[in-house]
């Protein structure tokens, strides 16, 4: 018996829906390879953006935008490379270190409220 359509709560959004054949193409291609996306208007460019970063975190894998500039037109072109969790990982602690305090972003510190001293 059919299951019926995904509740809305589930459905992909549309930036993501959009971003998610350019990773599997990027993942079939290859990791470490670098792909280009071309002619992104300006109105789409950050939701564009935005969409690869959650399909590569849906699909697994990690992304990097290594190149973004703006067209003589007015559009955008992406370069993007597509890495595995543990390469990206590596990368970071070769990059900044073990320690964590000296990363320019902690992803394991605790939130703060407002009027913390941090």
């Amino acid at each position: 018996m059919p299951r019926g359509p995904s509740r809305q709560w589930r459905k992909l959004m549309p930036h993501t829906e959009e971003a998610l054949p350019y990773i599997k193409a990027a993942l079939h291609y290859g990791h470490g390879k670098p792909m280009a996306v071309t002619e992104i208007t300006h109105e789409s460019f950050f939701d564009f953006r935005r969409g690869l970063f959650n399909a590569a975190k849906l699909l697994g894998c990690s992304v990097h935008i290594s190149k973004a500039e703006r067209l003589e037109d007015g559009s955008w072109s992406l370069t993007y490379v597509v890495f595995t969790k543990s390469a990206g990982r590596a990368y970071v602690l070769a990059k900044h270190g073990e320690d964590r305090s000296q990363w320019p972003y902690n992803p394991r510190r605790r939130a703060t409220k407002e009027g913390d001293a941090a």
